[in-house]
């Protein structure tokens, strides 16, 4: 009967411990997938501050190519995981940054910062 119970014990909380460690993950997930967004929601806002139209069509089609080469399977998952937005606003910054002001702004802010500590 204790037998019984013991493993009735070990696993309940096997089962406890996989579900918490599962909602950490997804939660961790969800979070990454949100900052994800509004850099996207970002690259958009900065669309609307490039002023030469050529310009424009090419960073938005930039933006909508990435996407669409983005596979919905396990590596989007992994995308999600490993995501910088920091280093994916250095490369569109490096690519684009010249013809999008509020950019070179907070890169320069940024750079500026990190002197002055």
């Amino acid at each position: 009967m204790n037998f019984l119970i013991y493993l009735g014990f070990i696993v309940v909380s096997l089962l406890t411990y996989n579900f918490i460690r599962d909602h950490l993950s997804y939660r961790k997930r969800m979070r990454k997938l949100n900052q994800w967004s509004q850099f996207h929601e970002q690259l958009m806002e900065w669309s609307k501050e490039i002023v030469d139209v050529e310009v424009r069509v090419n960073f938005i089609n930039h933006c909508v190519h990435k996407l669409i080469n983005t596979n919905v399977d396990k590596a989007l998952i992994d995308l999600i995981d490993g995501l910088d937005i920091d280093e994916q606003k250095q490369k569109v910054f490096n690519e684009w940054g010249k013809h999008i002001p509020s950019l070179v702004q907070e890169i320069r802010e940024k750079k500026l910062v990190k002197i002055l500590e």
